[in-house]
């Protein structure tokens, strides 16, 4: 058995990294865009940093990263692109249809506006504009 074991080996795969990443297209015109508040931006990190801290050195302009987070809850996480730092979540309705349409799409997003803090609460609310691209080789 070891003998036919050896003849007829698989090759291992190695698992594939599901960490996302950024590839750069080029210059590419969206087919359309819309904006989106982000939920969640009064909450801790997992590794707890605070999100309005990270939201507070934040410009708008800045490009973030859209992950989806396939639990129970199946959202659309945003983190900050340059330092990977989560700043909340898409809304529910938002991520689904992401989530739903990623295969035929690829998805930019930047931060279109940050709002001054609240006067009762302290939370600045965070709104993305998010650019649809057709993905490259699809009709």
């Amino acid at each position: 058995m070891a003998l036919l074991n050896w003849l007829f080996r698989r090759k291992k795969k190695t698992p594939a990294d599901p960490t996302p990443q950024i590839v750069e297209q080029g210059a590419r015109e969206p087919i359309h865009w819309f904006e989106a508040a982000v939920v969640g931006v009064e909450l801790e990190n997992q590794d707890g940093s605070i999100r309005q801290d990270i939201i507070a050195r934040t410009e708008p302009g800045t490009e973030t990263i859209l992950v989806a987070q396939m639990g129970a809850l199946k959202l659309a996480a945003v983190f900050i692109a340059a330092t990977g730092e989560q700043i909340g979540y898409l809304p529910r309705e938002v991520s689904n249809k992401i989530i739903r349409e990623a295969k035929g799409h690829d998805y930019g997003s930047r931060i279109a506006s940050i709002s001054e803090p609240d006067e009762d609460s302290g939370i600045r609310n965070v709104v993305l504009t998010i650019n649809v691209f057709k993905k490259p080789g699809r009709r």
